[in-house]
């Protein structure tokens, strides 16, 4: 399970499902897949998994800073260790919160969750609780972050009337509508991406085959009519295993006089 091709259907699940999946699963209210930058989601995920193995005391929910993502970084990959998961955690590249990497890392957790036997008892509200750090909104129990959201929503309306009763909703409308646009651009480059890469994938096999008809049809014109031809299997293999787009070229005639020589010995 730790290993998983680019091409595995784990890596097309889109950022809709995933984001839904945590707030579901583990009772938090996510927007974006970037907020699994600092670590926290990720040690959730996996206590979940192994439950017991997790340090859920040290993991910090509000961690901003690279060194305060690195100490949740660290739980996690001790949690890789203890359970013998090989998957390498590519944190430099996590802690700068970029979508496309929080992304790929997400669609691999969840597909390891999802063949993994998870505890039907798992209390995810339960095991945030027993962190000493603070937990931010996103991460509260519903209760809790209710009541949080409503005096926070009190204050700000009070505070709106009293400065821009007109602009501020409108604004906070507006960066709603240029966040989900900027997500569903960055969705259609990865797709376009993965789709490249398909293709590319699909013509170089495809290369390979028609190299190896190629192959087949040249000894068959240039051979006898009571002979059979014989294909080596040098040749094919070298043609299936070249590395580029062009197989290793070896004149047929060297193929064939090999092919004959081979023939005559065995008669």
């Amino acid at each position: 399970m730790s290993a998983l091709g680019m091409m595995s259907s784990a890596f097309f699940v889109p950022r809709t499902q995933l984001i839904e999946w945590v707030n579901t699963t583990f009772k938090m209210s996510v927007c974006k897949v970037e907020q699994g930058c600092n670590g926290a989601i990720y040690c959730q995920v996996f206590d979940s998994i192994f439950p017991g193995k997790v340090s859920m005391a040290k993991v910090n929910w509000g961690a901003r800073d690279a060194y305060e993502c690195l100490s949740n970084y660290k739980v996690l990959q001790q949690t890789f260790e203890t359970c013998n998961i090989t998957r390498h955690v590519p944190v430099e590249t996590l802690v700068r919160g970029k979508y496309q990497d929080n992304l790929e890392f997400l669609q691999w957790v969840k597909s390891y969750w999802d063949q993994a036997q998870c505890s039907v008892d798992y209390d995810p509200v339960a095991r945030r609780l027993t962190s000493t750090k603070a937990i931010p909104d996103w991460a509260l129990p519903v209760n809790d972050k209710e009541n949080v959201v409503r005096e926070r929503g009190t204050k700000r309306l009070a505070s709106t009337r009293n400065c821009h009763p007109s602009r501020a909703p409108g604004h906070r409308s507006a960066v709603s509508r240029d966040d989900e646009v900027e997500h569903l651009s960055d969705d259609l480059r990865a797709t376009k991406a993965k789709l490249a890469s398909a293709e590319a994938e699909r013509d170089f096999y495809f290369a390979k085959l028609r190299n190896v008809e190629i192959l087949c049809q040249e000894l068959q014109d240039r051979a006898e009519p009571p002979q059979m031809p014989v294909v080596s299997v040098d040749r094919v293999l070298a043609i299936l295993y070249a590395e580029g787009s062009q197989s290793p070229a070896v004149p047929v005639d060297v193929e064939v006089q090999k092919d004959q020589e081979v023939t005559g010995h065995q008669s």
